[in-house]
C-alpha cells in the first residue's frame, strides 16, 4: 500500500514538472515561451504581422499573449502562454501563431523577441 502511494505521488510530481510554470510575470497562469522561428507574414503602412513557431511546446499551453514594451523605435516582445489546469499527455507539441504590431509613424523599427533578459530574434522593419 505504501509503495503504491509512493509510486502514485512520484507520477503526479513528474506530470506537474512537465507542466511547470517558469513565470516571467506575476500571473501564475502564464509561462514564458521562446519562439524558435520568427518571420514577417505581412506588412502594411502602419503595422507588421509576425509568424512565430516553436517545435516543442508544452501540451499544457492554451492561448498566447504578447507582452510588448517600446523604447523609441525599438519594441521588445515577450510571448506568454496560458498554462491550463489539464494534465499534460504529451511532452512536445508544435505551435505556430501570428502577432500584429502597429507603429505610430513611418520610420525604421527594431522588433526584439525576448525571453527573460535575452533577445532571441531581432528584426528590423522600415515603414515608408
Amino acid at each position: 500500500m505504501k509503495l503504491s502511494i509512493l509510486i502514485l505521488s512520484s507520477m503526479i510530481l513528474l506530470l506537474t514538472i512537465g507542466c511547470s510554470t517558469d513565470q516571467s510575470v506575476s500571473d501564475d497562469n502564464f509561462q514564458s515561451v521562446v519562439p524558435e522561428q520568427v518571420d514577417i507574414v505581412s506588412q502594411e503602412a502602419n503595422s507588421v504581422t509576425f509568424g512565430l513557431f516553436t517545435s516543442c511546446g508544452s501540451a499544457c499551453w492554451g492561448e498566447f499573449q504578447q507582452i510588448v514594451s517600446s523604447n523609441g523605435n525599438t519594441y521588445e516582445i515577450n510571448t506568454m502562454a496560458e498554462v491550463t489546469a489539464e494534465l499534460c499527455t504529451q511532452q512536445c507539441v508544435p505551435y505556430d501563431w501570428e502577432y500584429t504590431i502597429e507603429v505610430p509613424e513611418p520610420g525604421d523599427y527594431t522588433f526584439q523577441f525576448t525571453h527573460r533578459d535575452s533577445v532571441y530574434h531581432s528584426l528590423n522593419v522600415s515603414f515608408p
